[in-house]
């Protein structure tokens, strides 16, 4: 039950940051982005979404994951939540508020790779899932207007499907570590 929960909310994450992608590709903003019209709204809501989101698949994943990962998997999803929500009320109520939105966002990009990293070193669970994760933070990194959070959103999407495809992939904590002792 716990994995398909941490699948679903993976996929809602990267369905909410493709959703935001295509609405700031189909809507020209001549106010940029400062909750004067229904898309400035609607794009700063699915954006909150889309981080709250990201958070709450992260937090899941730390439940599952022990060490250094866990750690990261908890310092990205913070970092998630707080750009998500930080962005909405820089945009809707106070401009200086960008700074919270900024850190947030550079923790999630970087934690985000990290816990890729981690998992692409450790195996934790399964190599080439810590590279859908770097992959989604490079294409963050390389620029949010340039479609990189299309490829952030396809990479949790990707992550959250072979999460439910894969019988095998989120053990709990304790039996990990079993069966490392074992081998």
């Amino acid at each position: 039950m716990r994995r398909t929960t941490i699948a679903v909310t993976a996929i809602s994450a990267g369905a909410a940051w493709l959703i935001w992608e295509g609405i700031r590709l189909s809507w020209t903003d001549p106010a940029n982005s400062n909750c004067s019209t229904p898309a400035d709204i609607a794009s700063d809501a699915v954006f909150a979404a889309g981080g709250l989101a990201v958070a709450l698949a992260l937090f899941g994943l730390a439940t599952q994951l022990s060490g250094v990962p866990r750690w990261l998997a908890i310092a990205g999803a913070v970092a998630a939540a707080t750009m998500g929500l930080a962005n909405g009320v820089e945009h809707c109520a106070y401009e200086p508020f960008w700074l919270p939105y900024v850190f947030g966002a550079l923790g999630m990009v970087l934690s985000t790779a990290a816990l890729g990293l981690a998992l692409l070193v450790t195996g934790a669970l399964g190599r080439w899932r810590g590279l859908l994760l770097i992959a989604g933070a490079v294409g963050l990194m390389l620029g949010p207007d340039r479609g990189g959070t299309a490829v952030f959103g396809a990479a949790w999407v990707v992550f959250g499907l072979t999460l439910l495809l894969d019988r095998q992939a989120l053990q709990a904590p304790a039996a990990n570590e079993a069966g490392l002792a074992a081998s």
